[in-house]
C-alpha cells in the first residue's frame, strides 16, 4: 500500500472505504448503538423461569435477502442479531444488523423488533414481531438514511437449548419514500 494513500484525516476512514466502502461515522455510530443495546439487553432480567434451562441471550447469524416490491433489484448479504426474552412467554427483544448489496448499491439496516413468542413444542418456537428499522444506503443514486417499520414472523428450531436454526420472513415499509419490500433471513442460533 502506498504511504501517501494512508496520510490524511483518518487511517480508519481510508481503510474502511477501501475494504467496505462505508463512511467511518456510520460504522462507529452503528457499532456504538449495537454494543450499547447488547449490554442493556444483558442487564434486563428475565422475569420468570420455565422448566427448560434456556440461554439468556441468543445470537442469530445467517444470510439475508431483500426483494423490493416496486421494480428495484434484489439485494443479498448477511445478518447478525441478538435476541433476549425479557418477559417469559410475552416479550422478546431482537436487535439486528443487516448488510446487503447489489450491483452499484450497498445498504446497512438496523432494526429493533418487539416479538411475541409462542412455544409450539420443546423444540419449536414461533414468534410474531414489529419494530422500527433504519436503513442507510451507502452508495448509488438514492444514498442516504431512511426510517421505516418492519413486520416479521420467525420460526426457530432448537433441538438443543444452545444451538439451533431459524428462518425469518419480514415485510418492511418506509413511509417517507413509499418503498415496500419483502425480506428473508435464516441461519444458525447460538445461545449464551
Amino acid at each position: 500500500m502506498d504511504v501517501e494513500m494512508v496520510r490524511g484525516p483518518s487511517v480508519w476512514r481510508v481503510a474502511g472505504q477501501m475494504v467496505l466502502g462505508i463512511d467511518q461515522r456510520i460504522r462507529i455510530s452503528t457499532l456504538s448503538v449495537a454494543i450499547c443495546v447488547v449490554l442493556l439487553l444483558g442487564m434486563i432480567p428475565t422475569y420468570a423461569q420455565n422448566d427448560i434451562d434456556e440461554p439468556s441471550l441468543r445470537l442469530e447469524i445467517g444470510p439475508a435477502a431483500e426483494w423490493p416490491l416496486h421494480g428495484e433489484r434484489a439485494s443479498f448479504g448477511g445478518n447478525v442479531a441478538v435476541e433476549k426474552e425479557v418477559i417469559e412467554g410475552w416479550l422478546e427483544l431482537e436487535l439486528g444488523l443487516t448488510g446487503r448489496g447489489t450491483a452499484g448499491r450497498g445498504e446497512l439496516s438496523e432494526d429493533l423488533l418487539f416479538k411475541k413468542p409462542f412455544r409450539l413444542s420443546p423444540d419449536f418456537e414461533f414468534l410474531i414481531g414489529v419494530g422500527p428499522e433504519i436503513t442507510q444506503t451507502l452508495n448509488g443514486p438514492d444514498k442516504g438514511t431512511s426510517a421505516g417499520v418492519e413486520f416479521a414472523v420467525e420460526l426457530m428450531f432448537l433441538p438443543r437449548t444452545v444451538v439451533g436454526w431459524y428462518v425469518e420472513p419480514a415485510f418492511g415499509i418506509a413511509p417517507a419514500t413509499g418503498q415496500k419490500s419483502f425480506g428473508l433471513t435464516g441461519g444458525l442460533v447460538i445461545g449464551f
